[in-house]
């Protein structure tokens, strides 16, 4: 066996399957890079998105306590001009009954 006629032929069949390989790594390592850049973004947004939802929670509670709190102050105040219309128009039954006589 001639090893001139051998090492040539072996080589031919290695040289693609390297090229192959060092281009399959190196789109791999492409592919890997973007997926890992898009699930660091993706954590980024659902970071912001986390945040987000933190502040609408309590700008929503502090809504309703506000809410509650004027609701307390209007019913109060109803309940004073209810009083207050009683008591007019219990003076105006006597003044209408007092006309009357």
């Amino acid at each position: 066996m001639d090893l001139s006629k051998v090492v040539p032929a072996i080589l031919a069949y290695l040289q693609p399957a390297t090229l192959l390989s060092v281009f399959g790594g190196l789109l791999w390592w492409v592919v890997k890079k973007a997926f890992t850049r898009a699930a660091e973004e993706l954590k980024g947004v659902k970071d912001q998105l986390s945040a987000i939802e933190a502040i609408t929670k309590v700008q929503a509670e502090n809504h309703l306590h506000t809410i509650e709190a004027e609701s307390l102050k209007q019913t109060s105040l109803l309940e004073t001009m209810i009083k207050e219309q009683a008591t007019t128009n219990g003076y105006l039954k006597a003044v209408v009954e007092i006309g009357k006589k």
